[in-house]
């Protein structure tokens, strides 16, 4: 499986071994707030998540990267088949202690390269709460534009595309 490298993160596809880690990372308050409908997310879940990352590797040489810096797991990045049904979503959650350091943006960078230069994805979406600043510059920055808006049962989201 494809491992993708930034100037300080090297990403490679996530194993069960991450799920205790991505736990823990997913239900921080913090990182959390954002993610899963605010929901606490069950060790099932991760699990599940994980399982469909290793088919959509095996399927389409894409999925979801954990994201380290020497030996420290300090988040994951990748794409999935958007829940709104508009094509292949980049994502991304770093560790709350990783935060405002520039990760997020390099290991989006590499997995949005890998998916339009290597894989040949002619379109990627994103969504983040516009209350999420961090993660709409993060789109931004990336050269990703604002296409609309939605409302799901909980929050407002920006959408985004390349």
């Amino acid at each position: 499986m494809t491992r993708l490298a930034t100037a300080r993160c090297v990403l490679r596809p996530v194993t069960d071994a991450d799920a205790p880690a991505l736990h823990r990372q997913w239900n921080h308050p913090e990182v959390g707030r954002y993610l899963w409908d605010r929901r606490p997310v069950s060790p099932e879940q991760v699990a599940e998540v994980l399982r469909e990352s290793h088919a959509a590797f095996a399927e389409t040489g894409w999925g979801l990267w954990a994201v380290c810096v020497g030996d420290a797991l300090v988040g994951c990045c990748g794409l999935r088949v958007s829940r709104q049904g508009d094509g292949i979503e980049l994502l991304y959650a770093l560790d709350r202690a990783a935060w405002g350091r520039g990760y997020a943006l390099e290991a989006a960078r590499a997995v949005l390269d890998h998916a339009t230069a290597t894989l040949g994805l002619p379109r990627v979406v994103a969504a983040a709460n516009p209350a999420n600043q961090a993660s709409w510059r993060i789109l931004e920055r990336l050269g990703m534009r604002r296409t609309g808006a939605m409302r799901t049962e909980i929050e407002d989201l920006w959408l985004y595309s390349t």
